[in-house]
């Protein structure tokens, strides 16, 4: 399965390694990274992601929303689009 991740996370230092290491660590294959630092937006990192694997990327997308540097995770897979606030 292949699916698409919209992600806000912090710009700290480490924070979009440990993204990749959740990503790799589930099972995921990254098939596309861009990432922009948004200076508008509480200066944060804005991520899109496509990632391929056996299992559905909502499975991902909710490990991924509990990282501390994640602020949400919106998932765009087969056309339907889902977004979690990360607590």
């Amino acid at each position: 399965m292949s699916g698409s991740l919209a992600l806000d996370i912090s710009p700290g230092t480490s924070a979009l390694e440990r993204l990749l290491s959740v990503v790799r660590r589930r099972g995921f294959h990254v098939d596309a990274l861009q990432a922009v630092r948004n200076h508008h937006k509480n200066r944060s990192l804005t991520v899109e992601l496509t990632v391929s694997g056996e299992r559905s990327v909502e499975v991902l997308s909710r490990h991924l929303s509990n990282l501390a540097d994640c602020r949400l995770v919106a998932v765009h897979a087969d056309s339907e689009c889902s977004a979690r606030r990360a607590s």
